[in-house]
C-alpha cells in the first residue's frame, strides 16, 4: 500500500499517454467515487479537488494522481493515463511495471517495505483480547452469510475512516 508519504514525492507533472482516454476514463472514475473515497485520494496525493477538476477537463494526469486514485478505487494506474483501455485492478505487476515506466523504480523498495508492514498489520485485524464466536457457529456461517456481511463491512467503509481501513486489511488477506 502506497503511504501519503511515498505518494507525495512524486511529480506533478502531466503522464497522460492519450489525453481524450485520459478525460473520460478520469471523470467516470472520479465520479463514480463517494466522497470519502474522493477526500482519501485528496490527502493521499497531497492535491486540492481543483486539481482533479482540471485534470479530467484538461486530459492530463499526473503519477501521484494515478497511483493515489488507483489504489483507493482498485484502478489499474494505466487505465487512468489512458494507455489501457480496460479499467483492470491496482495489482503488484501492473503497479511496478507503471511505476518503472514512470522513472519511479526508486519508490519500489519504499512501496514494498510498506507493503511487508500492510501484510503483517493484517495479520493481526482481531485483537488479542477478543473474544471469537464459538467454532461451531463459524462453521454455520454460509456463502450468503458472508456475502451480506461483506456488504454490510463495504457500506459502513463508506461513511467511516476505520471501517474503510478494515475492509483494505481483509482484502489484503482474501488476496494473499
Amino acid at each position: 500500500m502506497f503511504t501519503a508519504t511515498i505518494i507525495q514525492k512524486m511529480k506533478q507533472n502531466n503522464i497522460s499517454v492519450d489525453s481524450e482516454k485520459t478525460k473520460k476514463h478520469l471523470m467516470q472514475t472520479w465520479k463514480a467515487a463517494s466522497n470519502q473515497e474522493q477526500e482519501t485520494i485528496l490527502d493521499l496525493a497531497g492535491i486540492a479537488r481543483s486539481t482533479v477538476h482540471r485534470s479530467y477537463r484538461s486530459g492530463g494526469i499526473s503519477a501521484k494522481l494515478a497511483i493515489a486514485m488507483g489504489q483507493t478505487l482498485d484502478v489499474d494506474p494505466f487505465y487512468l493515463t489512458g494507455a489501457s483501455d480496460a479499467p483492470g485492478t491496482f495489482a503488484l505487476e501492473s503497479v511496478t511495471l507503471f511505476l518503472q515506466t514512470h522513472k519511479y523504480e526508486p519508490l519500489i523498495p519504499e512501496w514494498k517495505k510498506a507493503e511487508r508492514r500492510q501484510h503483517q498489520n493484517a495479520s493481526s485485524v482481531i485483537p488479542e483480547d477478543t473474544n471469537l464466536p464459538n467454532p461451531d457457529v463459524l462453521a454455520g456461517i454460509t456463502e450468503e452469510d458472508m456475502i451480506i456481511l461483506m456488504r454490510s463491512l463495504i457500506i459502513k467503509a463508506k461513511a467511516d475512516t476505520h471501517y474503510a481501513q478494515q475492509l483494505l486489511k481483509l482484502k489484503h488477506l482474501l488476496i494473499s
